[in-house]
């Protein structure tokens, strides 16, 4: 399906095909938010109760525990930068006019 509205079509199809193509982008937006969060709340549940044992068996209990989440946090403390990089990339050669 094209980006842009069809100018051949009548403005009241117009008017609808823009409104189904928001409608799927507000879906899909969506669906990918609610996945990535739930992916981020899976990770920090096996975090806390996982890899503290499996990842850090040499540290004492409570530091395991902390060095756990703090990989946690260092994903989430990247998204932001990651997303200027492949913000930029993105811009400047996956839209060619």
């Amino acid at each position: 399906m094209s980006v842009t509205a069809d100018p051949n079509l009548a403005a009241g199809e117009r008017s609808a095909q823009a409104h189904l193509m928001a409608r799927r982008a507000v879906a899909g937006a969506t669906v990918g938010t609610a996945l990535e969060w739930f992916d981020f709340a899976l990770y920090g549940v096996v975090a806390a109760t996982i890899f503290p044992k499996l990842f850090f068996p040499s540290l004492d209990p409570p530091a395991s525990l902390l060095a756990s989440p703090a990989n946690f946090w260092a994903g989430l403390a990247a998204r932001p930068l990651g997303a200027v990089i492949c913000g930029m990339l993105g811009d400047r050669w996956g839209r060619r006019t």
